[in-house]
């Protein structure tokens, strides 16, 4: 299992200061974006829709309901948006 996201201070400072989030949203989406991090590795140097494939395939992602898992993915593409990937 892989670790969480490292540097999950800085990221939710990232999300207010784009204006992505308010209060409560922001720690959910750096929450949503650490537990992605845990199933693989979010900050892999792929393409985002590849590695949103490998996530797909991941079998604790494919017992997830249909609005967990794209809460999971929209948290997963902010996380690389941030790390510029």
């Amino acid at each position: 299992m892989n670790e969480g996201v490292k540097d999950v201070v800085e990221f939710k400072c990232w999300i207010e200061k784009e204006g992505l989030a308010q209060g409560k949203v922001i720690s959910d989406v750096a929450s949503r974006a650490n537990r992605v991090a845990r199933m693989i590795r979010i900050d892999k140097k792929e393409d985002t829709e590849v590695l949103l494939l490998g996530l797909e395939k991941n079998a604790a992602f494919s017992d997830l309901s249909p609005s967990v898992k794209s809460q999971l993915k929209k948290a997963c593409r902010l996380y690389r948006q941030y790390k510029g990937l």
